[in-house]
């Protein structure tokens, strides 16, 4: 198993060589730009030269240095793309490094998808700046990004998550091809894929009815069968040349006649034949590798369902040579040409309507394949970065059971791990603490690894046995200035929705930390224990992090049901030390007298009057 460093080495490695790759593209393609320039010059150079020894010379030698001057404009062309593809390529392996050191990551921070109203987006800091899903995130295409997306935010089911775990598996034994993959759709804007399947999906059938015209189809096939025969007519008879007058003038007309829906199909589809190339090229690798897990031999199938039973890449390439074709128009002389003499633009449309009969659903099908190996390429290299991390095991019922568990987003270097268990019935286990003890982070570990482990990935630790829940979530509260909204307010609404899904949803867990900080002491003693009693009743499973220690003498009224935990502190002189293990029992020391003291405050204890739990006291809280 490789170590974090080896893995950062390697990549490091990786980007050294591309470097001087990179460098020695970068020198044949200056020497192919002086040998074109040399071959322009030299052919026009002929041509004055050797014209006054023979004009045959001249053009003839002038002839050979113009072929060598394609030749090379071709040559440079594809030097071109292959060094765009190792600087693609060098930029992923380069984010790599930058992902594992902590400086950042190019793809999406998905903070578009942040939503306060979700049952947990928010508090577990699953999108947006410095989240779970910018740290995973490695999808170009708008559609992976939300496939992904949509992984961390619902529910999943066991047998769904087992096939996902098989599948991200079985794709970090192709991680080398990942990269490969990753190169190739880089350079592509997010929304480029969507738009392509979006009109194929919705706007070519529309802009293309115009062929629904018999006249007009067996017009197109005839156009150049014309053409050809007054050709031979007029060079091999008498025929004068004007004969061609009627003809070239009616294809005008008809030409003009659907010039919007043919200018409107190629804006659509136009220009977009090298993406379209590219991902032809990635789906060739993704349906001509033999996969074995079952959720991709199923997510592949996708890709045949059209009449022919071709595989979507073949036509995705029909699709990109169609539209090269279609490109011609963009050449004025050559479109005037084609289009006068042969009607090129409707014959282009009557190929692309047939392609689109037998292949739209394919295609579009595809593409969105791509989308959703890129999400699953994501949680493979998360496994091939992390090989320390593992793929938790599936039980049924309702099992949390975590050893060495830390949070993801923590340095490996900083990250503390705990070992936690769920009681084998539904209980609410309470946490108490000092500030900063790291009731929250434990709070979001627990979350966030649950939340990696319903996506189908792997999670920071060294075993995780857990049965799927319906997580839900009471952390960042925040007042809405725009919706009148205060903090209590704020409050009471989430604890009120938290309520309504653990008694609609059995399989539901609740994390809350801190609840009604927006009241005073003694009615967030006496709101916390209703909640936590209506809890009790519903059988609603949650962990409740608190400073409130009334909370935690719940546990001698509801002994079976209530479990305590706390995270404390060492102390020497005036001196904290925190170790951020979690314990049983409740919390003894507390940090605010210290703090307080450090700036000057003297703190006095206020004796605790009575060991009652069901009743108010006051207490000395941190």
């Amino acid at each position: 198993m490789k170590s974090k460093n080896q893995i950062v080495s390697y990549y490091s490695d990786t980007v050294s060589v591309l470097d001087k790759k990179i460098e020695n593209f970068h020198k044949r393609i200056n020497r192919l730009s002086v040998l074109r320039l040399t071959a322009f010059v030299a052919a026009i150079a002929c041509i004055y030269l050797f014209g006054t020894i023979g004009l045959i010379y001249g053009i003839g030698s002038a002839l050979l240095l113009i072929v060598l001057f394609f030749y090379l404009v071709l040559r440079y062309i594809e030097l071109q793309e292959i060094l765009n593809y190792n600087k693609n390529l060098r930029q992923v392996f380069h984010n790599e490094v930058s992902s594992l050191t902590n400086d950042g990551n190019i793809y999406s921070d998905g903070d578009n998808y942040s939503a306060p109203s979700h049952p947990y987006t928010d508090d577990l800091d699953i999108f947006g700046k410095a989240s779970v899903f910018h740290f995973i995130n490695r999808c170009i295409t708008k559609t992976g990004n939300n496939i992904l997306a949509g992984w961390l935010q619902g529910f999943q089911s066991r047998t769904l998550i087992l096939q996902r775990q098989e599948a991200v598996i079985e794709l970090k034994g192709h991680i080398e091809k990942t990269y490969w993959f990753r190169a190739y759709l880089l350079p592509h804007h997010q929304n480029e894929l969507n738009d392509i399947s979006h009109a194929i999906k919705h706007h070519f059938k529309k802009l293309l009815t115009f062929t629904d015209s018999k006249w007009l189809r067996i017009y197109a096939l005839a156009s150049p069968w014309l053409l050809v025969s007054l050709l031979l007519l007029v060079l091999f008879t008498s025929l004068s040349w004007k004969v061609f007058i009627p003809l070239l003038f009616l294809n005008y007309l008809i030409n003009t006649r659907y010039t919007k829906n043919i200018q409107t199909l190629h804006e659509l589809a136009g220009r977009s034949a090298k993406k379209i190339q590219v991902y032809a090229k990635v789906l060739k690798w993704l349906e001509t590798t033999k996969w074995n897990s079952i959720y991709l031999q199923q997510l592949l199938s996708k890709c045949t369902i059209n009449e022919d039973k071709e595989p979507g890449y073949k036509q995705a390439e029909k699709l990109s040579k169609l539209i090269e074709l279609l490109d011609y128009r963009l050449n004025i002389i050559v479109s005037i040409v084609l289009n006068l003499g042969f009607l090129w633009d409707i014959r282009c449309a009557y190929k692309i309507r047939k392609w689109h009969e037998h292949a739209a659903g394919t295609i579009v099908n595809a593409l969105e394949v791509i989308g959703e190996f890129e999400a699953l390429i994501s949680l493979s290299t998360l496994s091939y970065n992390h090989t320390d991390w593992i793929f938790p095991q599936l039980k049924e019922g309702f099992v949390f059971d975590a050893k060495a568990m830390g949070h993801p987003l923590i340095r490996e270097e900083k990250r503390v791990n705990n070992d936690f268990n769920f009681a084998k019935e539904k209980k609410v286990d309470v946490i108490t603490g000092s500030n900063m003890a790291g009731k929250s982070t434990f709070l979001r570990t627990v979350g966030v690894n649950m939340v990696l482990a319903f996506a189908g990935a792997p999670v920071c630790c060294k075993s995780l046995n857990l049965s799927p829940v319906r997580l839900v979530s009471y952390m960042r509260i925040k007042d809405s200035l725009n919706e009148s909204t205060s903090t209590f307010k704020a409050e009471i609404n989430r604890l009120k929705m938290i309520l309504e899904k653990t008694a609609a949803e059995n399989d539901s867990f609740a994390l809350i930390d801190e609840m009604l900080r927006g009241t005073n002491s003694r009615d967030k003693f006496l709101g916390t224990k209703a909640f936590i009693e209506k809890l009790l009743q519903q059988n609603s499973a949650a962990i409740i992090a608190t400073h409130d220690l009334q909370a935690a003498r719940l546990a001698q009224q509801y002994p079976e049901r209530i479990r305590n935990f706390h995270f404390d502190i060492q102390t020497e002189g005036q001196e904290m030390f925190f170790d951020y293990k979690i314990k049983d029992g409740e919390c003894k020391t507390f940090n605010a007298s210290i703090l307080l003291k450090q700036i000057g405050l003297e703190i006095d204890q206020i004796p605790v009057r009575s060991q009652r739990p069901d009743r108010y006291e006051d207490e000395h809280y941190s």
